[in-house]
């Protein structure tokens, strides 16, 4: 697409597909940035792997997750994804420290993938923002 001036101009934030984890991780880095306060954030992804105009903060999360919380993270992940008409979604914890994940950060992101299983969306990236960035995290990682 070219600007009124003629030259390239540079795809939107949401035209660009997220196919890498490099480019997921750069995205959230972007985004959410380093931790400020213990949250989690939902990042809607289209069919294309495009980030759709939803990124939504889910304030006061426990440290640890309550024995029922894939129930209720798989129906906020499903009712999120079917009104934006999202394909998959990026998780990424918020939470002061450090850069390993804690048992707290573990658990959270077992129910996280099992939420997205239970949903039936795709959980494309789980990460984690910390004091001095975001980190990819892997199922090893939980």
């Amino acid at each position: 697409m070219r600007s009124p001036t003629g030259h390239p101009r540079p795809p939107a934030h949401d035209d660009e597909p997220l196919r890498s984890d490099e480019q997921v991780l750069d995205r959230v880095a972007r985004l959410v940035g380093a931790a400020i306060r213990p949250q989690l954030w939902l990042m809607m992804l289209d069919p294309r792997d495009r980030q759709l105009p939803l990124l939504v903060p889910v304030e006061g999360i426990p440290a640890h997750p309550e024995l029922d919380a894939v129930d209720g993270m798989a129906r906020i992940i499903e009712q999120l994804a079917r009104s934006a008409g999202a394909a998959s979604v990026v998780a990424v914890l918020e939470r002061p420290g450090g850069e390993h994940p804690d048992r707290g950060v573990r658990a959270w992101g077992a129910v996280l993938v099992d939420a997205a299983a239970e949903a039936g969306i795709p959980l494309r990236a789980l990460l984690l923002a910390h004091d001095a960035g975001v980190l990819l995290l892997g199922i090893d990682d939980l």
